[in-house]
């Protein structure tokens, strides 16, 4: 199932540089990442993955969707819609635990950006970046206590 992972690394460093240039995630690129996954997922003959643990994968991503309806400047439709792919890329646990340590390093450079007078409260910053250190983390620390 590695090379699930390694397509999502690849989504999320695509995604990254997209989100930090242009503060956008094209939905074409989404769309085919998606279609690539579909591919990947039927190579190994899993296509089936039963409605609770689908419901789970997408559950992070539908989370940051409504939390983009509600309050628009939080979040884009994107970032949802990534973490949504990522979700199904990965599964439950670990976008979980990716979408966890995003908002944890992105609420510790907001903190940062802040007190140094780099940025105002008002101000945004990409995401993308976040999942990906995020993810980043998670892959290391998954590794360091010996876990797959």
């Amino acid at each position: 199932m590695r090379i699930l992972i390694v397509l999502c690394m690849a989504l999320l460093g695509i995604c990254t540089y997209t989100d930090i240039r242009k503060r956008e995630i094209p939905g074409s690129l989404l769309l085919v990442f998606a279609l690539l996954s579909l591919i990947c997922r039927g190579a190994y003959g899993i296509w089936w993955l039963g409605i609770a643990e689908l419901l789970l994968r997408f559950l992070p991503g539908a989370v940051l969707i409504c939390i983009h309806a509600m309050k628009k400047s939080w979040l884009g439709t994107g970032d949802g819609l990534l973490v949504l792919l990522c979700g199904y890329l990965l599964g439950a646990e670990m976008i979980i635990q990716t979408v966890f340590a995003a908002f944890l390093f992105s609420g510790i450079t907001g903190l940062i950006l802040l007190l140094a007078g780099r940025r105002k409260g008002k101000d945004t910053l990409p995401f993308a970046p976040f999942l990906l250190t995020g993810f980043a983390a998670v892959l290391i620390l998954q590794n360091v206590a010996g876990g797959s």
